[in-house]
């Protein structure tokens, strides 16, 4: 996965995530992450899996394709 993918889809979670008024760390809650894990997916800096974006999208009641 390039740089430049991971920083959209970071920043597209970082969107979502904020529009709820939540937290990293309350995300992270529900998509079983700490908020060092959240916080280095949403600055690009995790590799990501397809069970971590599931994850992250079922948590936000999101489908996946919102935040490719």
């Amino acid at each position: 996965m390039t740089q430049k993918i991971k920083n959209n889809i970071g920043n597209n979670i970082r969107e979502l995530r904020q529009q709820k008024g939540w937290s990293q760390d309350y995300l992270g809650h529900f998509a079983d992450m700490n908020q060092d894990t959240m916080s280095r997916i949403e600055s690009g800096k995790a590799g990501l899996s397809l069970l971590i974006l599931l994850k992250i999208t079922t948590s936000l009641d999101k489908p996946l394709n919102s935040i490719l």
